[in-house]
This record gives C-alpha cells, structure tokens and sequence, in this order.
C-alpha cells in the first residue's frame, strides 16, 4: 500500500496508512523549516513499521556550490511565501537523523538538482 497522508484543519489530526510499504512525499518538505518538518515526521514514524516502511521524498538536493538558477530561485520562493528551504544532501541527512530516520539513498538527477531520498526508521540501540 502507499499512504495518503491528509491533514484535516478541523479535527487538527493526521490519518496515516499504518504499516505502508512507502510513504511518499513530492515537494512537500521543502515548504516546512525543519521545526516543522519534524513534526510532520513525528506524525509519520509511529505507522511506520521498522524494516518494512520506506519514507520516498521527492525534493531538490542541492548541491554544496554552485547550484543552478531555478533551485536557488525555489529556495528564495519557499523561504518567503512558507517559511521553507531546499536543502543540500547534508541538511537532509541531518533532518532525517534528528528525527530517527536513516538516509537508506539519493537519486540525483545530473543537472537540475531534483532527487529521491529514500530513508527509513533508523536502527534502536
């Protein structure tokens, strides 16, 4: 199954697809600052099953220097109008990790800077 993630305003709650195969985010993220980018992640973890789900984010992985004109312009867009930011493979990484996820892998398309990340729940000591 893949999960449709709805926020409802009025009852202020997330119905998630518990035990999903993926959960699957195209330009979402980028909207949020990473405060609330952890709370949408707070949300997600407790469907998620360890070893099992997958969180597939589809977002612009910027690079460290020299980024092309139409993400760098996206980023700009996104912190005015939402408070948000593109974010580089690192930024990413430690996103996912301060919210116990675990980077799995990147898919970065060569030029224009959009990617996959796929993460899951990060191992339990």
């Amino acid at each position: 199954y893949m999960c449709v993630c709805l926020y409802l305003d009025r009852a202020n709650e997330y119905l998630l697809i518990a035990g999903a195969r993926a959960y699957y985010f195209k330009n979402v993220l980028h909207d949020w600052s990473d405060e609330k980018a952890t709370i949408i992640f707070n949300h997600l973890k407790p469907a998620m099953k360890r070893g099992f789900s997958k969180v597939i984010m589809e977002e612009y992985i910027l690079p460290d220097q020299n980024a092309r004109s139409l993400p760098c312009m996206t980023d700009i867009a996104v912190m005015v109008f939402c408070s948000g930011l593109e974010r580089t493979r690192q930024r990413w990484s430690d996103l996912l990790t301060s919210v116990g996820l675990r980077v799995l892998k990147f898919w970065v398309r060569e030029g224009d800077g959009l990617g996959i990340i796929e993460a899951e729940l990060a191992e339990t000591c």
